[in-house]
């Protein structure tokens, strides 16, 4: 899919500037505070200096994916746009949690292992909200996004649709 960012000239956008490109107002902007933390994820996961220009224009192109996404659901708040973000990176994560364990361990224990995982889940989350995040391992917000998976996950189990295609 071809976009229209201009990779010679990048800098994030403030929010006006953003919404005088002609996006609308509910459309979400990268702001630099997610620049940042995206680069920073990055160094610390490839062990060298994130690109920022290049980590803009992924960010850019990647919100103009969702917005079009958005558009054809016919999302019209601007929290739905945001759960709509939130939705893609919990699909890239389940995904890549996938291709590391496969779909077996799901498929042995069915909807009542999906349920213990929650429960596990939850137990943990309580802890860690109890301790305001001041854990080493998990943060909250891991947390939500595994149980949100497991919500997905149990619902394709409900369904049927939860089985071993990895030669798909």
């Amino acid at each position: 899919m071809k976009t229209s960012v201009d990779r010679a000239n990048i800098r994030p956008f403030t929010r006006q500037e953003w919404i005088d490109s002609g996006k609308k107002e509910n459309e979400p902007c990268p702001t630099t505070m997610e620049l940042v933390v995206r680069g920073v994820r990055q160094g610390i996961k490839t062990g060298e200096r994130p690109d920022f220009n290049v980590l803009f224009c992924e960010m850019t192109e990647e919100n103009e994916r969702n917005n079009q996404v958005a558009e054809g659901l016919e999302l019209k708040t601007g929290q739905g746009r945001r759960l709509l973000k939130l939705a893609h990176e919990n699909i890239q994560l389940a995904d890549r949690k996938q291709q590391d364990y496969g779909p077996n361990n799901i498929l042995y224990s069915g909807e009542l292992g999906i349920i213990v995982r929650c429960q596990d889940k939850l137990c943990r989350l309580k802890h860690l909200i109890e301790k305001n995040g001041d854990v080493q391992n998990e943060s909250i917000e891991d947390s939500y996004r595994d149980l949100a998976n497991y919500a997905l996950i149990g619902i394709l189990l409900r369904r049927g649709d939860w089985e071993d295609k990895e030669r798909e």
